[in-house]
């Protein structure tokens, strides 16, 4: 028998209170099971509605994302949480949508679509230099696990560590971008374990 996958708003709900979910309805048990309570605080809660609960859902294989209002969220089928999106142009999301390999979202606080690419597992490399006016930007694939961020180090640091690495890949490990980012080589030495600690730089907001 079917089940349906729902989300929720609570319109009226206050600081604090829940204001949404994620629910799976069986029809033949007639059951209804809350998967997710949607209780974060840290939203805009002017007005009737506002950022409150969740929104959209779309299924790519075994992901399934579903949208908040400034934010995409993507859950195995036990609603594990595996990923999370924001974008400046993200407000007041509705409806979500996968056409081919591209999920669309509906942006109404900026009458907007959004267009969010399944299949670009990539980092975006930037290096300036104040000095020489000079910048430069190359986008490499790389296997990601976490939310999105933007991080900032000092370049000559980060080189120090790559010329004490072995050649191969590298795994660097962090929470948050202001916390310190653990470097490690994939491949170690047998008997070995090489570890580099590199702490960011505050970026301007």
């Amino acid at each position: 028998m079917m089940k349906l996958l729902t989300t929720s708003v609570v319109r009226g709900s206050n600081q604090g209170d829940s204001h949404g979910g994620i629910y799976l309805i069986d029809f033949e048990q007639q059951t209804v099971d809350q998967k997710v309570d949607w209780n974060t605080t840290d939203i805009d809660w002017r007005g009737r509605g506002a950022d409150r609960g969740l929104r959209g859902i779309a299924f790519d294989g075994e992901t399934v994302y579903i949208a908040a209002s400034d934010e995409l969220f993507a859950y195995t089928p036990d609603f594990e949480r595996i990923g999370s999106w924001r974008n400046p142009y993200l407000k007041h999301c509705h409806e979500i949508f996968i056409w081919e390999r591209t999920l669309f979202l509906t942006s109404t606080g900026y009458d907007s679509i959004l267009r969010f690419d399944l299949d670009d597992n990539s980092a975006m490399l930037s290096a300036v230099s104040p000095d020489l006016g000079a910048e430069a930007r190359e986008q490499v694939e790389v296997s990601y696990d976490g939310e999105t961020m933007s991080v900032a180090y000092n370049a000559y640091y980060l080189q120090e560590i790559l010329r004490h690495l072995p050649k191969g890949d590298l795994e660097m490990s962090l929470k948050t971008p202001v916390s310190a980012c653990l470097v490690r080589p994939v491949d170690q030495a047998e008997g070995e374990t090489l570890t580099f600690l590199l702490m960011p730089l505050r970026l301007n907001d």
